[in-house]
């Protein structure tokens, strides 16, 4: 949530958030497990970003493939990066 508030000053206070911010936020939010929210900060960093497409749509098949595979039967299995 902090993160999400400091993204949305920098854009109010500058009118553009700088590269990078997007797929750092996605980052986190995919080692919450927040894989749907994950996909939209990686599309948006590619849609203001068009440089980073190819890390982001890598990024983004990581954790489709992540989302379809199910969690072992202890519970939620240790973050891995999506790279």
């Amino acid at each position: 949530a902090t993160y999400a508030r400091a993204l949305t000053d920098i854009q109010q206070r500058q009118g553009r958030v700088p590269p990078g911010l997007y797929g750092d936020y996605g980052f986190l939010l995919y080692l919450r497990g927040d894989y749907p929210g994950a996909i939209a900060a990686f599309e948006r960093e590619k849609a203001l970003f068009v440089e980073s497409t190819a890390l982001m749509d890598r990024l983004i098949g990581r954790v489709r493939e992540r989302q379809g595979a199910a969690p072992p039967p202890g519970g939620v299995p240790a973050p891995t990066p999506p790279y």
